[in-house]
């Protein structure tokens, strides 16, 4: 029998991403983070942050033995991502606007 390794991670990430911007305002989240560059330092900092989920096919009927812990971890798994795609945007802005900021060196 051959199993599939299947890596989750990254479009588990980008899903999360887009629904949680989708909770915020044009402006700052959605414009600032609709720039690739900024978009793919989200994905990056998030990444940095997770550990990746793998799936293997054989495995799920046995995850679907027990529905109500699978779904439960899930749940717990997914609102874990949301704060800290919400913290990673919220550190990136301020990183943004601190660059942005000339501050005049002291004589």
């Amino acid at each position: 029998m051959t199993y599939d390794l299947i890596n989750l991670t990254f479009s588990v990430v980008m899903k999360e991403i887009e629904d949680v911007l989708d909770q915020y305002p044009e402006h700052p989240y959605q414009s600032t983070f609709s720039m690739p560059e900024l978009k793919q330092k989200l994905i990056d900092h998030v990444h940095c942050h997770i550990s990746p989920h793998h799936d293997v096919e054989e495995s799920r009927a046995v995850a679907s033995s027990n529905p109500s812990t699978h779904r439960s971890s899930f749940l717990q798994e997914r609102l874990r991502l949301g704060m800290l795609i919400r913290g990673s945007m919220l550190h990136l802005l301020r990183q943004e606007i601190v660059g942005q900021v000339n501050i005049p060196d002291h004589p």
